[in-house]
């Protein structure tokens, strides 16, 4: 990562991808509004911030095929998600990354 940026979290339902910066307090919407917070990497200080925030209750999804232990809506919005991955990795050139279901194998860049 470059920059301050110690955690990217895509939420959805909060407009895309929400940059937490060390030492910068961000406030996010009642996790009621929000079925989960998508990590897509973290450093050391990202690490500790995820940590803090699961501690706190925050729906932390690191892994997508968990996404259905936190409910209906959770597995909902994460069916939409796989949908948008199967159409958007149908633009690749390379027809060996075209495949569905890539949005249930991928991880975050932890580092």
């Amino acid at each position: 990562m470059r920059g301050k940026g110690a955690l990217c979290i895509l939420g959805k339902g909060t407009g895309g991808i929400t940059p937490a910066y060390a030492g910068k307090r961000k406030k996010l919407p009642p996790c009621e509004l929000v079925p989960y917070l998508r990590v897509l990497a973290a450093n050391g200080v990202g690490r500790q911030l995820l940590r803090r925030m699961r501690d706190a209750g925050a729906p932390v999804l690191t892994k997508p095929a968990d996404a259905a232990a936190l409910g209906p809506a959770a597995q909902a919005l994460m069916a939409a998600e796989r949908r948008c991955t199967d159409l958007y990795v149908l633009a690749r050139p390379d027809p060996a990354q075209t495949g569905p279901g890539q949005e249930l194998r991928s991880v975050p860049v932890m580092r």
